[in-house]
């Protein structure tokens, strides 16, 4: 499949704006554990027939994470191609930035609850405790347009 990976991000080389796009439809927030910790999480799923979808959204945001394919779960479940993030810097300078300027309704709650539990929780490393420091500060408000480039 590593063929069909380079395939993907030399014939289609998406805007920033679609690949951010893609990324806020097709992912959500949440935690990994991790021995006696919880790290915050960024995942994406799609269908494995739309796995070039999150390759080149990927790639369109320089992301460093491979897609990974998954089995189905059962019968009646269909296999997955599933994009995860757990590192700080990606999610400090890639994710956050899209998401503050591309969610709503639902979407900005569970945001806003990821940070909060990000903020509370003792479970959570206390390097990820920046997150929720710089955008309740308004650091992703400020020169979006020369961040995302």
């Amino acid at each position: 499949m590593k063929g069909h990976e380079n395939f993907m991000k030399s014939v289609f080389a998406p805007s920033k704006g679609w690949a951010a796009g893609a990324l806020v439809a097709s992912g959500t927030l949440t935690f990994s554990s991790s021995k006696d910790e919880l790290l915050p999480t960024f995942v994406a799923k799609l269908d494995a027939e739309k796995r070039g979808v999150l390759i080149a959204a990927a790639s369109g945001l320089g992301l460093k994470n491979k897609v990974y394919l998954h089995k189905p779960r059962n019968k009646n479940s269909r296999p997955e191609a599933i994009l995860t993030i757990r590192d700080l810097d990606q999610l400090k300078n890639k994710i956050l930035l899209i998401l503050h300027f591309g969610l709503f309704g639902g979407k900005h709650t569970v945001l806003q609850n990821w940070l909060d539990r990000i903020e509370n929780d003792q479970k959570v490393p206390a390097r990820y405790k920046i997150l929720p420091k710089l955008y309740k500060s308004g650091f992703y408000s400020k020169n979006i347009f020369t961040k995302i480039e």
